[in-house]
Parts: C-alpha cells; sequence; structure tokens
C-alpha cells in the first residue's frame, strides 16, 4: 500500500489561523504518496494567501477556491471530484493528523479486506497540553477520521458514496451528505 494515492480533501473557511498546522499534518504522514486538495470555501480572509503560499512549498498541494461561500458539504464535494487518489480521506482545517494515520488506517484496510476506514479523534488544548475525547470547541482536533476507496454503494439505509466494504474502528463517525 506504500504507492496508493491518497486524495487528502480539506475545505478552507476563514481558516488562516489554523491551516499551517493542518497541513503540516498531512504533509508529515509516514504514507507520502498523497496530494493534498486545499478547497477554499469563499475569499474573506487571508486563507487564500496562506493556501497559496503553502502549495507553493510542496507540489503535492493544490489549491482550489470558490469566490462564493457555498458550505462545507458542496466543497467537500468539489475536492471529491476533483481528486485523483484511490482513497479519499478528509482533514477539516482545524484538524491536526497524527504522523501514522493514512499508514495505521490503509494497513488496516488492506489486513480486514475493507473499503472504509473510521477511526476516533480528540481534542487537544494548546495552553493545557492537554487531549480530550468528547465534544467542546476549544482547540485542535487531533483526528483519526473517515478514509475511504473510491468505489460507490450503499450502507445499509446510509448512502456512504463510495464505500463499498465498511470497517468501522472507532468511537465516533461522522457521515456528511
Amino acid at each position: 500500500m506504500n504507492n496508493v494515492l491518497v486524495s487528502v480533501v480539506m475545505p478552507c473557511y476563514k481558516a488562516e489561523k489554523t491551516l499551517e498546522k493542518s497541513v503540516t499534518g498531512v504533509l508529515n504522514q509516514t504514507h507520502s504518496a498523497l496530494e493534498l486538495l486545499l478547497v477554499l470555501d469563499g475569499m474573506g480572509d487571508a486563507t487564500w494567501e496562506l493556501a497559496t503560499r503553502l502549495a507553493s512549498k510542496d507540489p503535492r498541494v493544490r489549491v482550489i477556491a470558490s469566490r462564493k461561500n457555498r458550505g462545507v458539504s458542496r466543497i467537500r464535494n468539489l475536492g471529491i471530484r476533483l481528486s485523483k487518489g484511490d482513497w479519499i480521506a478528509f482533514c477539516d482545517a482545524d484538524d491536526w493528523w497524527v504522523e501514522n494515520k493514512l499508514t495505521c488506517q490503509l494497513e488496516l484496510a488492506s489486513t480486514k479486506g475493507a473499503n472504509l476506514v473510521c477511526s476516533a479523534f480528540y481534542f487537544y488544548y494548546p495552553e493545557t497540553q492537554k487531549n480530550f475525547r468528547g465534544t467542546n470547541p476549544k482547540g485542535y482536533h487531533l483526528s483519526y477520521f473517515i478514509t475511504y476507496q473510491c468505489h460507490s454503494v450503499e450502507y445499509g439505509n446510509v448512502s456512504l458514496g463510495w464505500a463499498a466494504k465498511a470497517l468501522f474502528s472507532c468511537d465516533a463517525v461522522a457521515l456528511y451528505s
């Protein structure tokens, strides 16, 4: 699975304060065969300038921008349509991935024959240097989230878009329409 291309879709809305750390977390993955799509949802702050500067430093980063705010679901869907990878992963612009997130998820998918892998996330508070599970809006989210292979099917009554066989190995799952 070392050469499998993973497309990471990162919706960005007023993300100038958190974007650089989020991008660094994705680009520092131990699984380096990836493309990062920074999909900007509107042009109301300095996110565009920061995104283009970050993209100029690494050829794996592409910036896609919508002048008008369209909402996170439409922006994610745009990123999915423009992705080139065999797998798609989501990372929000205020999330920070630990360096082996993709490696662990791809290995698990390969071992179990899964086309969708989910995992837990934590909230991180920079001022206290503590991680918490749960729902609190402060700080970065240390994310282990959804990664899935590009196939189309329905899972039960929930349309997952491209998940053929799912492996849920997590505390929380978020499915976006």
